[in-house]
Order: C-alpha cells, then sequence, then structure tokens
C-alpha cells in the first residue's frame, strides 16, 4: 500500500470519529486511542485494519507514528479539522468530512461506537485504559521503558486485539464426562519419551 493511500485512509477514518463524537471534537490523546481502537476493532471483526497505519507505544499509550505530522497537521492542510485551545486542552475540532472511501457501512458502525466510547472519557481515563493493553505493554517494556529508555516499538496488533476480544464460553464450560475419562486415560500411561 502505498504512502498516499495510508494517509487518506487515516484522513477519513480520524475525521469519521470525530464526526461520530460529543461536539464533533476530541482530545488528540483521545483521537489517537480512538484510532487505535477502531483499527483493533476491524482486526477482529473484518480481519485487517482500517487505516492501515502503525501505531508506536509511547509512555502515554499507543499513538499512530509521528502522529503530530500524519494526523494533526495532515487534519489541518486538508481543511477538513483544526487544532484548537480550550483553556489548558487542545482539542481536535471538525470542519468537515471527507467523502467517504475507505470508511464503509460495517466499519462506520465500528467507528461511532469506539467514537462514543472515547469522547465521553477524559484523556487521563481513555490513555489508562489503553495502558492495559498487552501490546501496548509488550511493546513498551521492549522499546521505550526498557532500562535502556530504548527507542518507540510498534505495536503487534494481533496481540493488542487480545483486549477487546469476548471471553469464550467454551473455555469457561465444565468438562463433559467423556473428556473426563479421555484426560484420566491419558494420565494412566506413561507415554513415549522424546
Amino acid at each position: 500500500m502505498n504512502v498516499d493511500e495510508k494517509r487518506e485512509r487515516l484522513i477519513e477514518v480520524a475525521a469519521a470519529l470525530l464526526a461520530d463524537s460529543a461536539g464533533q471534537r476530541m482530545q488528540t490523546t483521545n483521537l489517537n486511542k480512538a484510532l487505535f481502537y477502531v483499527d483493533l476493532a476491524c482486526l477482529r471483526d473484518f480481519g485487517e485494519t482500517l487505516t492501515k497505519n502503525s501505531y508506536v507505544a509511547l509512555e502515554e499509550g499507543p499513538v499512530i507514528a509521528k502522529y503530530q505530522q500524519r494526523l494533526v497537521k495532515a487534519l489541518e492542510d486538508a481543511g477538513f479539522a483544526e487544532q484548537g485551545i480550550d483553556g489548558r486542552s487542545k482539542p481536535i475540532v471538525l470542519h468537515c468530512r471527507p467523502s467517504k472511501r475507505y470508511v464503509t457501512t460495517a466499519t462506520a458502525e465500528s467507528i461511532g461506537r469506539v467514537a462514543k466510547w472515547c469522547s465521553e472519557k477524559s484523556a487521563k481515563e481513555i490513555s489508562d485504559i489503553s495502558h492495559l493493553n498487552p501490546g501496548w505493554i509488550n511493546s513498551y517494556e521492549e522499546g521505550l521503558g526498557g532500562d535502556g529508555g530504548g527507542m518507540p516499538l510498534p505495536i503487534n496488533l494481533s496481540f493488542a486485539m487480545q483486549q477487546i476480544m469476548d471471553d469464550d464460553p467454551w473455555l469457561a464450560a465444565p468438562l463433559d464426562e467423556e473428556t473426563l475419562a479421555a484426560l484420566a486415560a491419558a494420565d494412566r500411561n506413561a507415554g513415549q519419551e522424546w
């Protein structure tokens, strides 16, 4: 995939998130986390991310790599949104949406749910939730959070997706008699050495 398509996808999804959020605005932290969770939801539900962008593990949580340039500046340069000032915060405010090229009816539902969820939380709350993500934890501990204070590492989204997976009732179900008998039989045999 070329750089232009990745840029277009990111801008379109970010604008859709802003459009579905309270007041058509979000803090930069919330927008970064919303993009992360939309991509995880799309990976889970459709087998691929929507933005096709990479996320890195910073101390503040998962963010689009080089987000100031690739997200905030790109939205402003395209005329879709701008970063305003509201007291000490700097929300990104939507002006208009790009035409839908990559957002489908199915992915729009995911975007709407994530936008509502992220826009109802403070930047600290959403950041704290993202710090529970196993993909972020792994990349942060191996990168910036390591003893050497290394470089920000990309997050493995397949690993990160674990945070949003539903519990599988099959795994919690009690074992039936046939399975218990099979396990007991296996335990009685010494097996073969490797």
